[in-house]
């Protein structure tokens, strides 16, 4: 996103907590709400070493994560 001017810009005063977002619509209209800005940037990932033993509880963490995760998304899918 660029700041600078071009056709899709008012030339108007902004109002105070205004901030206006130039970029790709993804839907037709207009939107009035919060916003929810999303930097997809880059995320820091710590690594650490796991102990042997510990493996196959991290293992079943991880496929526990999984399986909530899915369950968090099909809800919010369900609510869309």
């Amino acid at each position: 996103m660029s700041s600078e001017p071009d056709d899709r810009t008012l030339d108007v005063p902004p109002v105070a907590d205004e901030q206006i977002f130039i970029g790709q619509g993804v839907s037709p209209g207009i939107a009035i709400g919060v916003a929810h800005p999303h930097d997809a940037g880059n995320v820091a990932v710590p690594e650490y070493k796991i102990a042997k033993d510990k493996v196959d509880s991290e293992r079943a963490r991880f496929t526990d994560a999984v399986s909530a995760a899915s369950r968090q998304i099909s809800k919010l899918q369900s609510k869309a």
